[in-house]
C-alpha cells in the first residue's frame, strides 16, 4: 500500500500545494477523522504543515477520510524519510508565509478588526429583528407578543423600549 501511495505521490497524483513558498510540494491524503462516514479525505503538505481541501475534480472529494486515516502522513514519512523537507537550521526562518497586498502595500492585520468591529451593531440590529420576528411567530400578533411581554398597549411598549434604551446609556 505503502509503494503505490509512494508511486502516486511522486507523480504529484494528489495535487500540490497552493502556497507559494512551498513551490510546487506534493501533497499526501489524510483525514481529519478516522471515524468512517464524517469528512472526506484532505491533502496534507510536509512542508509548510498544513491540510487543505483537495482540488476540485479530485476524486479525493467524494472519498472517505477515514480510508487514508489520521496517521498516514506520518507513516509514510517514518517509511520515506528521504521525501521530507531538507532540515533547515535554526538560524534560518521558516518559509514565508502569504502576505496580503494592495498595490505593493501591506495591509494592515488591523483591518480585519476594525471591519468585525463595524459590523456589530448591525449584527447585534440583525439579531433583535430575527428574535421579534420569532416572537411574533410563536405568539401570532405584535399585539400578542406585547400582552405575552406583560405590555399592555403599544404606547407602552414604546415608552418600555424608550425606558430600556435610556437605562442602558447611563
Amino acid at each position: 500500500g505503502l509503494q503505490l501511495l509512494q508511486q502516486k505521490y511522486a507523480q504529484k497524483q494528489f495535487g500540490v500545494c497552493p502556497n507559494s513558498a512551498c513551490e510546487g510540494w506534493a501533497l499526501l491524503p489524510t483525514a481529519l477523522t478516522d471515524t468512517p462516514n464524517k469528512h472526506t479525505a484532505k491533502v496534507y503538505c510536509a512542508k509548510c504543515c498544513e491540510l487543505y481541501h483537495p482540488p476540485k475534480g479530485s476524486r479525493l472529494n467524494h472519498l472517505d477520510g477515514a480510508y487514508f486515516g489520521t496517521s498516514i502522513a506520518q507513516i509514510f514519512h517514518m517509511q520515506f524519510p528521504f521525501l521530507l523537507p531538507t532540515a533547515r537550521s535554526s538560524t534560518v526562518s521558516p518559509p514565508p508565509y502569504y502576505v496580503p497586498t494592495v498595490y505593493g502595500f501591506k495591509v494592515s492585520p488591523q483591518v480585519k478588526t476594525r471591519l468585525r468591529v463595524q459590523q456589530v451593531p448591525r449584527m447585534i440590529h440583525q439579531a433583535r429583528q430575527r428574535a421579534e420576528e420569532e416572537r411574533e411567530a410563536l405568539l401570532g400578533s405584535p399585539a400578542a407578543a406585547a400582552a405575552a411581554a406583560g405590555i399592555s398597549s403599544a404606547a407602552d411598549a414604546a415608552a418600555q423600549a424608550a425606558a430600556a434604551g435610556e437605562a442602558g446609556r447611563r
